[in-house]
């Protein structure tokens, strides 16, 4: 798909300032296609089987026709709108809301929204979620680096916990490192070198300067990835080490924006797909300084992506 920014489509996603600039804007179905064409190719329509030029419009004005390979496409072909049944006007509606609240939008609100059944919009907010995987590069500068936990204690009839395996039972534990201008969130199974290890050797080097508290699963960090280390001690109540300047602070206040996008819109982080939704979420902090336009031409630089509803349930089975 090509870069909005290459055609300058500044203009073409002014559409997506509000909810009433969408619903002006997006009148009926061609109107929609039309749109999404020239977003996807610009002013020239390329072939997604062959690369050819060649295309011509079919009478209908609906679909398109590649005289090179001899087939027939639509613009929806190739994207997450391949093969829908609903209208493209209500999947916009959709990624405007999915992109733009803070805390997201549950199935149950999108269906009443829409005014379609909670079944569809689940598949609808699955398919969007797709499209919004953490970057695989690496962070630049300070690191900050700390685990949390997200979700409820299990019911124990008035008994406490016997072990520590039981207090986390009905938690997601999460991995996150923040640097000046990204995060990064990652579902693990439990707080420990073994599992963090991985992720952290993903996206820190020896060019980065680590931050972090005196956990135990962050004791091997300079020994094994050979950067600066510095902890702060947070036993002491010091949220900043008045000598290295330690603090995880900003890493530490995605996990109450996580705890309360959760308990407030899904009540629950479910365990199979939590990765998925820890990526939404991210992705809006991520964009936190893009305006509705230049985050609807991001989402939209990344729809070439085909996803099926029988990939979301294997994929769902199988996590």
């Amino acid at each position: 798909m090509a870069d909005p920014k290459k055609y300058d489509l500044v203009q073409q996603f002014n559409s997506f300032k509000s909810l009433d600039s969408i619903y002006r804007k997006f009148t009926t179905e061609r109107i929609c296609r039309e749109w999404l064409s020239k977003v996807r190719w610009g002013e020239v329509v390329v072939c997604p089987h062959c690369g050819s030029i060649i295309v011509y419009r079919s009478k209908s004005k609906v679909s398109y026709h590649c005289d090179e390979c001899n087939s027939c496409f639509t613009p929806l072909y190739g994207t997450i709108f391949q093969s829908t049944k609903l209208p493209l006007r209500k999947w916009f509606v959709a990624i405007w809301l999915v992109i733009n609240n803070k805390k997201g939008v549950s199935s149950a609100m999108l269906s009443r929204e829409l005014g379609i059944t909670q079944k569809s919009a689940w598949y609808m907010l699955m398919k969007i979620r797709q499209l919004l995987p953490q970057e695989e590069t690496k962070l630049e500068g300070a690191v900050q680096i700390d685990c949390g936990y997200v979700g409820g204690l299990l019911r124990w009839c008035n008994q406490k916990p016997k072990s520590r395996r039981d207090y986390l039972r009905n938690k997601v534990a999460l991995i996150g490192l923040a640097s000046k201008d990204r995060y990064v969130v990652k579902v693990i199974d439990e707080g420990n070198w073994a599992n963090i290890n991985p992720i952290l050797r993903a996206y820190i080097d020896n060019r980065n300067t680590v931050y972090t508290d005196q956990g135990h699963e962050f004791m091997k960090i300079n020994k094994q990835l050979g950067c600066e280390h510095y902890t702060v001690c947070h036993e002491d109540k010091r949220w900043k080490d008045p000598i290295t300047g330690a603090t995880t602070s900003k890493v530490e206040a995605t996990w109450s924006h996580i705890k309360r996008h959760h308990k407030g819109i899904y009540h629950k982080l479910p365990k199979r797909r939590s990765q998925l939704y820890v990526d939404e979420f991210v992705y809006r902090y991520n964009t936190l300084k893009l305006n509705q336009m230049e985050r609807a031409a991001d989402f939209f630089s990344k729809i070439s992506v085909q996803v099926s509803y029988k990939q979301i349930d294997e994929w769902s089975c199988n996590v």
